[in-house]
């Protein structure tokens, strides 16, 4: 391009440019600048001449200027100058002008923009990015029960209140007013919440909340109770059948069937309507009525019976706790070290009278009394025998005490002294004095280890090889070698005299072996090797309990075996032989016979018979033969019998019927009997021959070898053996099972199938026999048919109708044979009618055990008392009443006492006479001292009563039923309730009816004239006997079925007394106002009732007493006084139920403007106050109108004062009435009230508490309410007042108040009203050790040491993990997955749930950083029980700029350091919570329980507070509607838990086994977790653990810095007005020429 291209305007206009003229001449020069800038110059415009020198230089000054501007207008590159500066018109310049000046407008829009958006908006871009990292530090992890407290806790602590009213069934109604809305009780007078109608639970005392009702059905799993429950409609089914009717028609307790190893309890009982059988009989009253343990139920049971009917179990005798009421149980266990006077103390510590001293008669049971006597001499040649007769020679006496050979008919009783001059020698034998014992003998050895575990013979040894040859040894080392020996069975020793013995596996006793005479040796035989302990297998250390059949004293191991062996009446099975005091037990059964487990016991040894224990008892023996077959079916090696005669019970190859035993360990089992012909039995010493007989169970089977039914296994037991098998087919199962497959492996399995019930059959099975069974096996009491496969209910049998398809319920109907015994209730087998030979044979064949009863088979070998008990020989005539009927004392042959020497006792003892009136009670009954003419001390008349034996007691404490005067003189002539009394029979009778029905008069108790007697005071006490004539019934032993007395004519004996009937209850008549009547009728000062002292003998003065009396006689002032004395809780007064026993607590409750009430039906539950008729006629008092219709025939129809009822059952009596006096007639008349009916009544508004606010309410809170629309819609929309008013308090609670007046049915409004410090929280929620189970972290063990608690208002006791708070190290996680997380197993224990507390059943889980305070309720997860809950965790971090960029807060807010953060960091939760806080305690003066923090607990807000609960609810609606002036921002770093959860049922059936094990050893909590429902409805398990080990990182950075800035001006000037770097540089140089040309201006006037 060349120049002239530079401007086509230049070009255009020929013109050249102003550089380009230089030489030109200068007015041509000017003259084209003229040209080319479009102005003329001055200098040189027409007119001017350039003679004048100032005026050129003026000139050339002026030019200078203008040319500088000019050229900068021309040459910038800003645009839009140029165009302006050579614009050729002024339009055009305009224009331009314009232009520029709204480029320069959009241009400083724009800066002021972009100086705004970096100096005010600020605004910030985010980053996202995945971090990944080796590590992660764990969250922290809280954990909380849904459940806040624990129900046991709360129960024993000063809340319990709480629970007693919560947990209970019982809503109470209140009296009116009623609230708006409510139901009118049928007796208008009491209230009843509305949603409380028709729920299935009467609420209202006359039940008529429920009348009318149409109920729903209810779920599948639960009961329906047509006439309702205390828990409503429907029950749970673990209510039904156990033992307590919960419907009101008791519908849940009937049709219940108990099984077969149950026991029913007709009264229910603590283990429900059927108890385990075990606890039958076992001396503790499980049923509600006691019949388990009655005596008549218990006659074929065993145990200790005392108080006449009550059996304990042995176990419980000389135990130091005495469990019977007449303490039997423990008075033969107590030592004394002398006996009282006028006994004499045996050597074994026994008492007897010392009478019996030397009377020749063994008193003591151990000859100690006849012990060094001196006799009258026998006359010359004849020696005394023991019962006191001389004889010529020993064998004349009846009774003699030697065994010597030369006596063959004595008894022998070693323990008794010989006669005469005679000595006891060793062996036993008497031998005189002269002669000395026997050095020789062959006998038992003094009683000293080893000798007396043998049997010594002198001179002689048995002829068998020995095992085991001992050389240089002595006797005693040889018979311990025989005793410890291990490798073979050493049952008897050959003892040499060279210091050789021979330890023999034979003895004469068990191989029948011949005993050689040899002078050089002495045959020593093992007594526990041979007979009888051959007979029996022992077990140290363990006994057997409750099934003692017969007591033996005195004897040893082998005398206790022998007992048993020899036993007649019964069939003795084992024994329990007590080491340390020589008894022996004998029992009717064994382990197995009873199906019981022995009790460890280290004084006991307990033996069973092999022919009664399994497998012996499936064979029959026969020992020394075996069968000609001597090859066998089957050779087996067995080193014992009992496991030779297992192999043959368990063989599936073939039928194995018979087994020959070697004693060398070869075991044959055949399957041909010695029945066969084939066989034939053969001698051999070594061998024993044993035949299976029918024997139970296998007896109730038949058998098939090598088969078995598969597929259809209901019920699989293993590792077991054949018997339990059976006998849980027989016994165990719920379904009725008809066969069994029992392997080899020792598995069973039990099916309710056979093969021809099935299309498949037997199949073969070389390990396995199919037993089916012979009967159908149903539970409980119901009947087996016949045919074996259909049970009926028991009450079918016999009723008309067959049931059973074979007609077999109706065939046993007409009574058994005379050869047959007819069970009571059945037989477990169908059979009705058993064969008598199988009563009374050890085995229970009856259903109930019937044919096994005491009353069938007892033998008494003591004393049998009025045919039910038996006691002790030792108890007769030992002047104790132990009889009820007093037949041990009646015919006695007391000793007649010296009546110059000794006094006689009532009780025939006799003293010496200087022992009579000398104050002490010699006569053991205080009759020595009666009638005496000293007075201990004189008694204070007035306040004291002088006893029989001149003792003084307080007057108080007569006729009290007490024995306070020794000698029961305070309780003659009492007179305790009149005439009534309400036992039948007349027990409890104490009238003053003195005389007979036929008017004899009675004979005194005290005296025996004219009848002799045994009811004297002294001797039969508590039966209201004394020295008076008044009839009683001491007893019925002359079948006495009323009152009665002893006549005082000669001729008749006795006779009834014309006394009143019995009645239910005795009325308070008897007693004074100022008295209190107790139970029995025994009346004592008011003052006495709830002194923490018993004054009543029956105990009831002191019963019911939730509060006591001060030393003045007066209740507390927190109390209600009841008119009787009773103190009650202030809260129970008018609470609708009666709560004094007088009911007091409830009079006077309406307010008489309210007591018109209403009636609903015909009126007869009306209890209002109205006491006129409908024509205003005053009412009568009910029991002043001398009609039917009185209080005392209708005690349950309100009719106490004059107010209108409705007692008549008269359907034309259709509302309330009275009596009234009816003047006209001058007789009683009577008339309907005018009362409305319930239906015809509408709440009145004014009456009811209502929400309404008062009119200044707003007052303290109108610096927050500044819009009045917030006002409109708190109240209209959001306050609801609780109703409360009427409650009667909230400190303590009024719990039963606060249920009646809550408005919601889950009682979910008094959760508020608990107010529990957090030291209370702590001890009465949750606690981590039975909360917390199971801990693991990264696979290592954790427990409950790793959790931090804190309080928490909802949840209670939460639990923290991995808390940093206290110093602890944060845990990190360097692995992910499920394995390397937290795991925990936490415990619900919902038994311990709280209905308003816990109405959710899980676990709250809350996953928050460590320093961060955890709110459960805002932020968690909820896991359920039952389940295994994982959660995959997915971290992020969040970073926020802050100001002048964010709005993020580092902690720093006057609301969050309101509250007590115990060192958490800030969030916005916990800085809401603290603002809300804040505020509700500056403004309401307290602190809600849902936002206090339980570390600086202030007063808290009461709901019966109106204020107070109106500024709550005020709080709490401005929060939500962000009307709370709060400073609460987000923080700056915060760290967020992505979560991802699963859930799967938890713990599986297989697991479930295992894990109990585990839990259970754990805490007692655990145990109560028995099977998979409890588990599941209690365990949760939660597993914790990282995704990934990477975190998702979002940070906040700024967007607009001072770069962007200084570069988006320069963008706008460039876009705007073309500005640019170089255009800012021409500026500055067009600024430099302007000041230089101003400086040269300056200077060149200064040089002028």
């Amino acid at each position: 391009m060349n120049d002239n291209n530079f401007d086509p305007w230049v070009k255009m206009n020929n013109l050249k440019k102003p550089e380009e003229m230089k030489g030109v001449d200068n007015n041509l020069a000017h003259a084209q600048d003229e040209k080319y800038w479009g102005y003329q110059d001055p200098e040189r415009a027409p007119g001017k001449t350039g003679d004048d020198s100032k005026d050129l230089d003026k000139s050339k000054n002026a030019k200078s200027f203008g040319s500088i501007v000019r050229k900068f207008g021309l040459e910038t590159t800003a645009h839009g100058i140029p165009r302006i500066a050579g614009a050729k018109s002024t339009l055009g310049r305009l224009i331009w002008s314009t232009l520029f000046l709204i480029a320069a407008g959009a241009f400083a829009r724009q800066f002021i923009i972009l100086v705004d958006l970096y100096y005010r908006e600020r605004p910030v871009t985010v980053h996202m990015k995945v971090v990944s990292k080796d590590s992660l530090d764990f969250p922290s992890v809280t954990v909380c029960n849904t459940n806040m407290l624990r129900n046991s806790a709360v129960r024993n602590s000063v809340h319990n209140e709480l629970t007693k009213a919560v947990e209970g069934t019982e809503i109470l109604p209140y009296y009116a007013p009623c609230l708006e809305g409510d139901f009118i009780c049928s007796n208008g007078i009491t209230c009843l919440k509305s949603y409380l109608v028709c729920d299935g639970a009467a609420q209202c005392l006359d039940g008529s909340d429920e009348d009318d009702c149409t109920y729903g059905d209810c779920a599948s799993n639960q009961f329906k109770c047509e006439q309702g429950s205390p828990f409503g409609l429907c029950l749970d089914e673990t209510r039904m059948c156990d033992g307590h009717p919960d419907c009101y028609d008791g519908s849940d307790e009937k049709s219940c069937v108990c099984s077969i190893v149950e026991f029913e309890c007709k009264s229910g009982g603590n283990y429900g309507h059927c108890i385990p059988i075990e606890k039958h009989c076992d001396g503790i009253e499980h049923c509600n009525d006691g019949e388990d343990e009655k005596l008549e139920n218990c006659m074929n049971k065993h145990g200790f019976v005392c108080d006449g009917d009550k059996r304990i179990p042995y176990s419980w005798l000389c135990d130091k706790i005495p469990d019977c009421v007449d303490v039997s149980d423990e008075m033969e266990c107590i030592t004394y070290d002398s006996c009282m006077p006028g006994l004499f103390t045996c050597s074994n510590q026994k008492c007897v009278l010392q009478n019996k001293v030397c009377d020749f008669h063994d008193d003591c049971g151990d000859w100690s009394d006849e012990a060094n006597c001196t006799y009258a001499p026998c006359e010359e040649g004849q020696v005394r025998c023991p019962h006191g007769r001389c004889v010529k020679r020993l064998k004349m006496c009846d009774i003699y005490a030697g065994c010597g050979d030369n006596v063959t008919d004595g008894q022998c009783v070693r323990s008794m002294p010989c006669p005469g001059r005679h000595v006891r020698c060793e062996d036993g034998s008497c031998e005189h004095e002269s002669t000395g014992c026997k050095e020789d003998y062959v006998g038992p050895l003094p009683f000293s280890y080893p000798d007396s575990e043998f049997q010594k013979t002198v001179g002689r040894a048995l002829m068998s090889s020995p095992r085991k040859v001992l050389t240089n040894t002595s006797t005693e080392r040889c018979l311990i070698a025989c005793l410890d020996e291990t490798e073979f069975a050493c049952r008897a020793v050959n003892a040499l005299r060279n210091s050789v013995c021979e330890l023999l596996e034979e003895s004469h006793s068990y191989s029948a072996n011949t005993l050689l005479v040899s002078n050089v040796s002495v045959y020593f035989e093992n007594r526990k090797a041979s007979y009888p302990f051959d007979k029996v297998t022992a077990y140290p250390n363990f006994a057997l309990q409750g099934y003692i059949e017969l007591t033996v004293m005195d004897v040893d191991e082998e005398g206790c075996i022998l007992a048993c062996l020899g036993s007649w009446g019964f069939r003795c099975r084992s024994v329990d032989f007590w080491k340390g005091r020589g008894i022996c037990y004998v029992n009717a059964e064994n382990k197995w016979s009873a199906s019981v487990n022995l009790v460890p016991d280290h004084q006991f040894i307990h033996y069973e018979l092999h022919e009664e224990t399994y497998p012996y008892n499936q064979f029959k023996e026969y020992p020394g033969v075996t069968s000609s077959l001597t090859e066998g079916k089957k050779v087996e090696t067995s080193s014992s019998m009992v496991g030779c005669l297992s192999l043959c019970m368990n063989e599936t190859l073939f039928d194995c019927v018979a087994v020959d035993w070697s004693t060398s360990g070869l075991c044959l089992l055949q399957e041909i009997s010695m029945t066969s012909p084939n066989v034939t039995l053969l001698t051999s010493a070594e061998f024993s021959h044993f035949e299976v007989v029918d024997a139970f169970p296998r007896s109730f089977f038949f058998k098939t070898v090598t088969s078995a039914l598969t597929s259809y296994n209901d019920h699989i037991i293993r590792r077991v053996g054949l018997d339990q098998c059976l006998r849980f087919c027989l016994e165990g199962p719920e379904f009725v099972c008809h066969s069994a497959d029992y392997a080899k492996t020792a598995n069973c399995y039990m099916s309710t199938e056979t093969p021809e019930t099935t299309a498949t059959g037997l199949g073969t099975y070389y390990k396995t026999n199919y037993y089916k069974s012979k009967t159908a096996v149903c539970s409980g009491d119901d009947f087996a048919c016949e045919h074996g496969w259909e049970c009926v209910q028991s009450w079918l049998v016999c009723d008309g109708v067959r049931h059973c398809r074979d007609g077999s319920d109706e065939k046993y109907c007409d009574g058994c044979g005379d050869d047959e015994f007819l069970c009571e209730r059945g037989h477990s087998h169908g059979e009705t009618c058993i064969s008598k030979d199988k009563v009374c044979d050890g085995y229970r064949d009856c259903l109930h055990g019937s044919d096994e009863t005491q009353e069938q088979c007892r033998i008494c070998r003591g004393f049998l008392c009025d045919e039910t008990r038996c006691i002790k020989k030792s108890k007769v005539c030992d002047f104790i009443v132990d009889c009820r009927d007093g037949t041990d004392e009646r015919s006695c042959h007391y000793p007649v006492c010296n009546s110059e020497k000794e006094h006689t006792c009532v009780n025939k003892l006799c003293i010496p006479l200087d022992k009579v009136c000398d104050t002490e009670n010699d006569c053991f009954d205080w009759t020595d001292e009666w009638d005496c003419d000293y007075h201990v001390r004189k008694c204070d008349e007035a306040t004291e009563f002088q006893c029989r034996n001149q003792y003084c007691i307080a007057k108080e404490h007569t006729c009290d039923q007490r024995n306070h005067c020794d000698d029961r003189s305070d309780e003659w002539d009492c007179l305790y309730r009149g005439e009534c009394y309400t036992v039948h029979g007349g027990m409890d009778y104490r009238g003053t009816v003195n005389h007979t029905s036929r008017g004899i008069p009675c004979q005194r108790w005290s005296e025996q004239t004219p009848h002799q007697h045994n009811y004297s005071p002294e001797l039969v006490q508590d039966q209201g006997l004394g020295d008076h004539n008044y009839c009683r019934n001491p007893g019925q032993a002359h079948g006495q079925l009323r009152p009665w007395c002893y006549t005082t004519d000669p001729d008749v004996v006795w006779q009834h007394c014309d006394v009143p009937d019995h009645m239910e209850s005795c009325g308070e008549d008897a007693c004074a106002s100022d008295e209190f009547t107790c139970t029995s009728g025994q009346c004592i000062p008011r003052r006495y009732r709830c002194d923490h002292k018993k004054h009543c003998f029956d105990g009831s003065d002191e019963e019911l007493c939730a509060f006591y009396i001060d030393e003045n006689g007066k209740c507390p002032e927190s109390t209600f006084t009841c008119n009787d004395g009773t103190c009650i809780n202030l809260y129970f007064h008018c609470n609708v139920r009666e709560d004094c026993p007088d009911g007091s607590d409830e009079i006077d409750c309406v307010p008489p403007e309210f007591g018109l009430g209403c009636y609903r039906g015909r009126g007869e539950s009306y209890r209002g106050l109205v006491n006129v008729t409908g024509t205003g006629k005053p009412c009568l008092k009910w029991v002043d109108s001398k009609h039917k219709y009185i209080p005392s025939k209708k005690p349950d129809a309100g009719l106490e004062g004059n107010q209108c009822r409705n007692p008549s059952s008269d359907v034309s009596m259709r509302m309330p009435w009275c009596y009234h006096r009816d003047d006209s007639k001058d007789n009683v008349g009577w008339e309907f009230c005018d009362i409305p009916h319930c239906d015809e009544v509408t709440t009145d508004a004014k009456s009811t508490d209502t929400d309404t606010l008062p009119d200044d309410w707003t007052k303290d809170y109108k610096h927050l309410l500044t819009d009045d629309y917030l006002v409109h819609e708190f109240e209209t929309a959001y306050f609801r007042d609780p109703g409360f008013q009427r409650v009667k308090s909230e400190v303590p609670p009024d719990w039963h108040g606060f249920m009646t007046f809550s408005s919601t049915p889950d009682f979910s409004d008094l959760q508020q009203v608990l107010k529990l410090s957090r030291r209370e929280i702590l001890q009465l929620g949750h606690q981590k050790e039975d909360f917390i189970l199971q801990c693991t972290f990264d696979q290592k063990k954790c427990n409950s040491r790793d959790f931090s608690v804190f309080a928490n208002s909802k949840y209670g006791n939460c639990f923290t993990f991995n808390h940093v708070l206290n110093g602890t190290k944060v845990r990190v996680s360097r692995r992910a997955g499920a394995n390397n997380g937290l795991k925990l197993t936490l415990f619900t224990q919902q038994d311990e749930y709280i209905s308003i507390f816990g109405q959710s059943s899980g676990v709250r889980v809350t996953l928050h950083p460590h320093s961060n305070q955890p709110f459960p309720e805002d932020d968690g997860i909820t896991i359920q029980p039952g389940t295994v809950t994982s959660v995959a965790l997915k971290e992020g971090l969040i970073k926020r700029l802050e100001p002048p960029y964010g709005e993020c807060s580092e902690g720093h807010s006057a609301d969050f350091n309101f509250s007590s953060s115990e060192g958490w960091a800030y969030t916005q939760v916990s800085c809401q919570h603290s603002c809300v806080r804040r505020h509700m305690l500056e403004l309401c003066g307290c602190i809600d329980t849902h936002t206090a923090t339980y570390s600086d607990d202030g007063p808290k807000c009461m709901i019966q507070n109106k204020k107070q609960e109106i500024c709550r609810q005020l709080m709490y609606y401005l929060h939500h509607r962000n009307k709370l002036p709060c400073e609460c921002r987000t923080p700056c770093l915060e760290t967020w838990y992505g979560k991802t959860i699963s859930q799967s049922y938890w713990p599986s059936t297989k697991y479930l086994n295992s894990l109990l094990r585990v839990l259970h050893s754990l805490n007692n909590e655990t145990k109560k977790i028995t099977n998979s429902e409890l588990a599941r409805r209690n365990l949760a398990r939660l597993e914790i653990y990282f995704e990934e080990l990477n975190y998702e990182s979002v940070e906040e950075k700024p967007a607009y810095i001072f770069e962007n800035l200084i570069g988006d001006i320069g963008g706008s000037l460039g876009l705007y007005i073309g500005l640019s770097l170089i255009t800012v540089a021409e500026f500055l140089e067009f600024l430099c020429d302007l000041v230089a040309v101003c400086f040269s201006r300056i200077s060149t006037s200064s040089r002028r």
